[in-house]
């Protein structure tokens, strides 16, 4: 008999070694009540704490493993996730909005309802990271800053961009705009944010996250044939994913990298 409980997986479609393991969960599966029908991971969103438990436990037997949660806050902290000291608790969690290990079995994880999950490893297959991206933590350099944190050639490091609410469907202010343009000269892209940005009336813009970020780590050096993902659209899929711009109060769905023992 199938248990409806069990989660559904997405799993990135990138060629990352094969040391190197990441999973996406869906709303689906898990026993989440509306409004975080089902298979919601996040604590902080209103949820019983019973449900989010059960589904927690539920996904890391699915990977065998423990998972540590991020307090994420939007800023630009990264936390290491290291064996020898783990000192991320899922009572106590750490404030930080990106995650980098390179030892093995060793979950980072992030949770996103609209914000961007980029998973990033080297190619040898012996570090990775895991950035939410929600646009505050994307203007302030977080994947840059991150990149930076591998110590090695940014062109031997591999990125796949994941669910994420697309240009379509995020509206946003002259503020927003003016982050990134910001960021853009912080950075020395040069060139203007234009091609991520689509103008609709009285100050209010389309913005293209995905674009935003492909173009941010190529500026950091990747390689841009390494860069992968970016084809999913967490606001019109609503049967698969949760999404914070179309519900307001929702689950999160989880994004988990880690190096195989």
């Amino acid at each position: 008999m199938t248990d409806h409980r069990l989660p559904q997986l997405i799993t990135p479609d990138w060629p990352a070694p094969a040391s190197v393991k990441s999973i996406i969960t869906t709303r689906v599966g898990g026993v989440s009540l509306p409004p975080f029908e089902s298979f919601n991971t996040a604590i902080h969103v209103g949820d019983s704490r019973h449900h989010v438990d059960h589904n927690r436990r539920t996904l890391s037997r699915e990977i065998g493993l423990p998972i540590y949660f991020l307090d994420q806050v939007h800023g630009d902290d990264i936390h290491i996730l290291n064996a020898s000291a783990i000192s991320v608790s899922n009572e106590c969690p750490v404030k930080a909005d990106a995650v980098y290990s390179s030892d093995v079995n060793q979950v980072c994880a992030i949770q996103t309802a609209d914000c961007l999950p980029v998973f990033i490893c080297n190619k040898a297959g012996t570090k990775v990271g895991l950035v939410h991206a929600g646009w505050r933590s994307l203007a302030m350099g977080l994947i840059t800053k991150t990149i930076t944190l591998f110590n090695e050639p940014p062109g031997d490091l591999l990125v796949y961009l994941g669910p994420a609410i697309s240009s379509a469907h995020f509206e946003v202010g002259s503020d927003v705009v003016a982050a990134f343009t910001l960021l853009a000269k912080k950075q020395s892209w040069g060139e203007p944010v234009d091609f991520a940005v689509s103008p609709i009336d009285d100050n209010k813009y389309y913005v293209n996250l995905y674009a935003l970020a492909k173009h941010e780590c190529v500026n950091a050096g990747v390689n841009e044939p390494d860069i992968y993902g970016g084809d999913y659209c967490t606001f019109s899929d609503a049967s698969r994913f949760y999404s914070y711009r179309r519900e307001g109060r929702c689950g999160r769905m989880a994004s988990l990298i880690w190096l195989a023992g």
